[in-house]
């Protein structure tokens, strides 16, 4: 009897074991229903985007993940994760999306279900986003004097103007500019190189020039959208700096030479090296490693040197008093000229369109590369430092102590007398 009972204990678990191991394994993944947003709903930043739906699954959902995500599937926000122990869940989570550098454009909502068998279902509905709209925040202009440089915040009212000492930088003032991307305004004196942020002016990092025989601070140019600042400095090199004042490249000089005025492309830096006073070259470096691809002798002082097309740049050129307008082609390394004013002494210029604004010791000049003429827009002022605000189409001009303001047909709108002669223009923005 001991013995047969044995043995239904053994067929008993047998059978049971045979029975588990039939069983038919959970495969099943939970089904999401996603019912807010709808398909294709349009939001404006900054916006609170609410994610509501449900989650079922035949056995017990172990956490559900929510976000959203970009074309890419990188989050725009961080990822909600929920625990849950239960057949069935209802969701419902609030998303407050303010990313003043998310740009416009098809973005998803993702809601991924994971079951206690680890089986994952993911569901996605996309969405349309614009992004928050791009605003001037503040004009800044810089004076110097007692071995100083001094920032002034600039409000321009209905035909006032305000001025505040908001910081001041040792030494005399080189170079300036606004990042606007990364909120940062950086000033080169004879003394230090300091960026700031834009709120409170507290100091970020800082570069401290090296002996040169010219300025330190001879060039100062952003690109890929603020994420590089490249300085061009009097001592032959062009170091480029990230967001943090991390050098991520440097740039030599060939030997005994140092760079004027440059402009950077995706491939190459393009612009005006010198060994002396008069012995010049327009040069072609590779952006990355500094080689140099071509080179033509340049008779005169490079002033501005940008971009009108993948291969052809224009050149203000400075030669003895007369101000010449030239190009230079990458490709076949040609440079010629298109026009010369006699008689003119050209310090800044801004391209738009096709017209190439200037300012002179005679006044406020546009020349247009499809007529080939030249007009003087305002000769009141000889103009000295330029700058194009896009957002309303105004341009604002220094003469001295003067702050002129144009609107984009060039009407002479308001000016203002600051009492210092300003040695720079800064235009911020929130992005």
């Amino acid at each position: 009897m001991l013995v047969n009972l044995k043995n239904r204990y053994i067929i008993l678990f047998f059978l049971i074991f045979c029975f588990l191991s039939c069983a038919k394994k959970d495969n099943d993944a939970p089904v999401i229903s996603i019912i807010s947003p709808v398909e294709n709903t349009s939001y404006q930043l900054p916006a609170s985007i609410v994610i509501r739906g449900n989650v079922i699954d035949d056995h017990n959902i172990n956490n559900i993940k929510i976000n959203i995500v970009d074309e890419n599937q990188s989050p725009i926000s961080t990822e909600i994760n929920i625990t849950i122990d239960s057949f069935e869940y209802q969701f419902e989570e609030s998303f407050q999306i303010n990313e003043r550098l998310l740009n416009s454009g098809t973005y998803y909502v993702n809601v991924k279900a994971f079951d206690e068998e680890n089986n994952l279902s993911s569901s996605y509905r996309s969405i349309q986003i614009s992004e928050i709209p791009r605003v001037l925040k503040s004009i800044y202009f810089l004076t110097q004097g007692h071995f100083f440089t001094y920032l002034y915040q600039l409000t321009v009212g209905n035909g006032f103007v305000i001025t505040e000492n908001i910081h001041s930088i040792t030494g005399n003032f080189q170079k300036s500019i606004s990042n606007s991307r990364h909120e940062y305004i950086f000033v080169g004196t004879e003394n230090v190189g300091n960026a700031f942020e834009h709120e409170f002016f507290t100091d970020l990092w800082m570069i401290n020039p090296s002996l040169s025989p010219y300025n330190y601070f001879t060039g100062l140019h952003l690109t890929d959208l603020g994420n590089q600042l490249h300085v061009v400095s009097g001592d032959g090199e062009i170091k480029t700096f990230n967001k943090n004042g991390q050098i991520t490249n440097t740039i030599y000089a060939a030997q005994q030479e140092w760079f004027g005025e440059v402009v950077f492309d995706d491939d190459f830096i393009i612009g005006e090296v010198f060994s002396s006073l008069i012995s010049r070259s327009i040069v072609v470096l590779n952006r990355n490693s500094g080689a140099e691809n071509q080179r033509f002798q340049n008779i005169g002082e490079v002033v501005k040197i940008g971009k009108l097309s993948d291969d052809i740049c224009y050149v203000v050129n400075q030669y003895q008093n007369n101000m010449q307008l030239k190009k230079y082609s990458i490709s076949t390394n040609n440079y010629w000229l298109e026009y010369e004013f006699p008689n003119c002494n050209v310090y800044d210029a801004f391209y738009k369109d096709n017209l190439l604004f200037l300012a002179t010791d005679l006044g406020f000049l546009r020349f247009n590369f499809n007529t080939m003429s030249l007009v003087n827009l305002n000769g009141q002022y000889p103009f000295h430092n330029l700058k194009y605000e896009d957002i309303s189409g105004l341009f604002y001009l220094t003469s001295g102590s003067k702050l002129c303001i144009f609107d984009e047909v060039n009407n002479a709108l308001n000016t203002f007398d600051l009492n210092d002669t300003l040695t720079d223009i800064l235009l911020h923005y929130n992005k």
